[in-house]
């Protein structure tokens, strides 16, 4: 009896033994997995053969172990002052070749495993860096849409493609992990740059949100300056003659015109007066000499990638009448920029340039209709930020002479030199444009200066336009 009785204890003390064993025993196929909780805070995970099964993900509740090849292995599991340990036991199945093949293509990445759910893999799991997430999506474009990426970033794979905007220069676009997913935000100064994104990108193999900005971010101030020199020289030398000669003189004729009777005579009187006059004779000797000086530095600040224009000068009206209508055309004149710079990372400004600097000129007109004296150019350069460049340089020299002398007597040797005179014109004109583009913020120095030099001159005109009693 006592016999029956100790069976009995030992089999009740051995029921709960097998029921614990049977809990902390896993059973699992290639590629299936499983969650594993315990009580408590999870600080450490550690599998003991991981060519039999792998840990997928763990966190503070739980981890997630998946098998890998037909065997057995442990898991041991601590959570605070406890420890858990767990037999997992990995039966060889038959997989398809598809699955080995998508291993063997992944590797040994850390917290990327593939795992088989059907017909289909499933590559699921945390990248720790840009690199791991393109080679799991390498692996779908590899084997086609029976592979799906179900692979999420950690923060330290954001911070890789960081490092490397940064050290491209793109220090403006900011990669943001928002849901597992990537976000590009920022600006960029222009499309090549948006294109220098998108490559990076591909390098890594990564799709990812590109919420950029073209052409945003980033000011430009181009600085140009027109400067023109001319120089006019009128020189006359030498004796004017006029170029037609009057006789002044008076005369009588007299003579017998036999129209009287016989014996008699009729004496006629004519009187003839002939002009002759040198009274308009010049003696030249005139050097004059003339010179003028052009500057103007117009300064156009825009955005990166869009157009400004500037005009400082006027317009005239060009009538157009017909039988019909009656129309008026406004014609610009004076200093006119049209820019368009883009500056990108690494310093440079590409800038698109047109200039014109323009005025009336009544020498050429046209039923009241001036001309236009006018010197343009139109040019696409790129250079670095605060550099100048001379885009266009114009020297013309005009030389004319005019030569005065009577026939004959100005064709004598040292003597006709009292016949003749000499008219000597010159004209010369330099014309040079310099550009200087800068990449300004609302901090750059010369932001700062004007708007104070602005200011201090608006409140010095401020006493002299107001009522004085002594105006």
């Amino acid at each position: 009896m006592r016999i029956l009785q100790y069976v009995c204890v030992l089999l009740l003390l051995l029921v709960p033994a097998s029921q614990a064993r049977a809990q902390k025993m896993i059973k699992l196929t290639v590629g299936q997995s499983t969650m594993i909780t315990v009580p408590g805070t999870i600080t450490k995970v550690q599998v003991l053969n991981p060519s039999i099964a792998d840990v997928a993900t763990y966190s503070v509740q739980g981890a997630t172990v998946v098998g890998v090849s037909a065997g057995t292995t442990e898991v041991l599991i601590t959570a605070g002052p406890k420890k858990f340990k767990y037999t997992v036991v990995v039966t060889g199945v038959e997989v398809s070749s598809l699955y080995k093949q998508v291993r063997s293509f992944l590797g040994r990445i850390e917290g990327i495993y593939p795992r088989l759910f059907g017909e289909t893999v499933i590559l699921a799991g945390y990248a720790l860096t840009a690199d791991d997430y393109g080679r799991a999506a390498e692996a779908v474009k590899l084997f086609g849409n029976k592979v799906q990426n179900q692979v999420r970033f950690k923060p330290s794979a954001v911070q890789q493609v960081n490092h490397t905007f940064r050290k491209v220069g793109l220090g403006n676009v900011q990669a943001n992990l928002i849901g597992g997913k990537i976000f590009l935000e920022g600006a960029v100064s222009s499309e090549s740059e948006n294109e220098k994104v998108k490559a990076i990108l591909r390098t890594f193999g990564l799709e990812v949100e590109n919420l950029l900005i073209v052409g945003g971010g980033r000011s430009v101030l181009i600085d140009v300056q027109f400067v023109e020199m001319r120089k006019r020289n009128l020189n006359r030398i030498g004796v004017q003659l006029p170029g037609a000669i009057t006789v002044t003189g008076q005369g009588t004729l007299t003579g017998t015109i036999p129209i009287a009777p016989a014996g008699q005579q009729s004496t006629v009187s004519l009187q003839i007066t002939s002009p002759w006059q040198l009274d308009q004779v010049a003696l030249n000797l005139l050097f004059s000499s003339g010179y003028a000086r052009l500057l103007a530095q117009p300064k156009l600040v825009c955005g990166s990638g869009r157009s400004a224009e500037f005009l400082v000068g006027g317009e005239v009206p060009i009538v157009h009448i017909t039988q019909t209508s009656f129309n008026v055309d406004w014609k610009e004149y004076g200093i006119k920029l049209r820019i368009k710079p883009t500056a990108d990372s690494l310093g440079n400004i590409q800038s698109e340039i047109s200039a014109e600097v323009s005025e009336p000129d009544r020498s050429v007109a046209v039923q009241n209709i001036p001309g236009f004296r006018t010197r343009k150019f139109k040019t696409d350069v790129s250079i670095k930020d605060g550099a100048t460049i001379v885009l266009s340089g114009l020297f013309s020299n005009s030389e004319e002479k005019s030569v005065s002398k009577w026939p004959l007597l100005g064709h004598i040797p040292i003597l006709g030199e009292l016949f003749k005179s000499r008219e000597f014109q010159e004209q010369k004109t330099t014309l040079v444009v310099f550009v200087t583009p800068k990449v300004v913020t609302s901090e750059h120095p010369w932001v700062k200066s004007t708007v104070k030099d602005i200011q201090r001159m608006y409140k010095d005109y401020e006493s002299e336009v107001g009522w004085q009693i002594f105006d």
